[in-house]
């Protein structure tokens, strides 16, 4: 099994491996108790308050300051990837959603809006990989769409969808 995923992540670009893993350890999160959300400013992940907002949940205990610098500057490379295919902070509110995630009151993560997702696909989706495209696809269709029956979500400030107007298939 060890051989297989090494295999996988040989095979994927860097960007999707680390916000594969990163997804796993957002999902994992449990914000300590008297610590709700964490400052992102003068932190590894200060470039996602381009997305709108500046407090993130905890990370476990065990994910050292080492580690947090190396997600960070994973995802400023994913996030300057795609800068020249996205505006108005989208790169940053859906790589940042990954790893550093918006915060409410409680310390429980609140991810960006679906429109959010479609939009940053509709402006990249010529720059992206296949393999990164499908995961993105996937990840946008279970983000909320910010009805009073689902859960919570943000878009960027600044939002504005470039392509809302456009008709056809």
């Amino acid at each position: 099994m060890k051989v297989e995923m090494a295999m996988f992540y040989r095979t994927v670009s860097l960007p999707v491996c680390v916000l594969l893993f990163c997804f796993s350890l957002v999902i994992s999160r449990r914000a300590p108790v008297g610590e709700p959300c964490v400052s992102l400013k003068n932190s590894p992940f200060e470039i996602c308050m381009n997305a709108g907002y500046d407090t993130t949940v905890p990370f476990p205990e065990y994910v050292t300051e080492q580690r947090k610098r190396e997600l960070a500057k994973e995802m400023i490379n994913a996030i300057k990837s795609s800068k020249n295919c996205s505006a108005s902070g989208l790169a940053e509110a859906i790589e940042c959603s990954f790893v550093a995630p918006k915060c409410n009151a409680l310390g429980e993560p609140i991810y960006p809006c679906k429109q959010v997702c479609a939009e940053f696909l509709k402006q990249c989706e010529f720059d992206l990989d296949e393999f990164s495209l499908d995961y993105l696809v996937s990840a946008c269709l279970v983000l909320s769409n910010g009805s009073s029956s689902c859960a919570p979500c943000f878009t960027p400030h600044n939002f504005k969808a470039i392509y809302e107007n456009v008709t056809g298939e």
